[in-house]
């Protein structure tokens, strides 16, 4: 299915001294959301790349590549585990990585390889770097949906979290986080659920729990920049 992109690129990527530097790249789910108020959902965007600029600037975090993966209709089904996750993921994997690498100065390897979401985007990511650990070396969720129709995580993962034991994994949930959470979930209970599942295989992690935050792109937003450093602290 076609779909669009959108691609940051870090400050001075385009001068003449830059022209042998490779960069790490993230890639994430609904990326639409990311950059422009103007085509994020509800008109709310995460300044992505106003973070990034700040973050890149000051030496904080390397430069880097982010690639916005926009959504479609199918958005649901696509990002869920059991449903079209796998074809989304072969898209990610066979289609996009490897578009990416062949038009920028990308250091391929998975160590700078990182995939991304939030809410349902940030369980399809779960699931891409599930799959295929040997692309991506790090995964960046923001209030992932960790329940789904009475299933956790760690089930609709094949209840195994093995094959994420060598990727570094950030997630973290807004204590309030009620709000187009599934409604048969508890947030803070899947949370814990979750890191706990992760423990028994074995899988770093560092998982967060937000004080007063909900499940909204204005959350998501506010915290952006410390999720950056906390990723990406060099």
């Amino acid at each position: 299915m076609p779909r669009d992109l959108i691609v940051y690129l870090p400050p001075n990527y385009d001068d003449a001294d830059q022209a042998e530097t490779r960069y790490p790249v993230l890639y994430l789910n609904d990326g639409q959301n990311l950059f422009n108020e103007a085509t994020s959902f509800a008109g709310i965007e995460w300044r992505v790349d106003e973070a990034l600029e700040q973050l890149i600037a000051n030496g904080e975090i390397p430069p880097m590549l982010v690639v916005g993966i926009y959504n479609t209709e199918d958005r649901t089904a696509e990002y869920t585990p059991g449903q079209h996750l796998d074809a989304y993921t072969r898209a990610v994997v066979n289609e996009i990585k490897p578009m990416i690498d062949k038009r920028y100065r990308t250091q391929t390897d998975r160590d700078h390889t990182a995939i991304g979401g939030s809410s349902l985007g940030g369980l399809a990511a779960l699931g891409i770097a599930h799959d295929h650990p040997e692309v991506f070396g790090q995964v960046v969720t923001l209030s992932p949906w960790l329940s789904v129709g009475g299933q956790s995580a760690a089930e609709m993962l094949g209840g195994d979290l093995s094959a994420l034991s060598n990727t570094g994994v950030y997630f973290d949930m807004g204590d309030t986080a009620t709000d187009n959470y599934p409604p048969e979930g508890d947030p803070r209970a899947d949370a814990a659920a979750f890191a706990e599942a992760l423990d028994s295989a074995g899988a770093a992690h560092t998982f967060r729990m937000i004080e007063g935050a909900d499940h909204h792109e204005d959350d998501w937003a506010a915290r952006i920049v410390d999720v950056f450093k906390l990723v990406y602290d060099e």
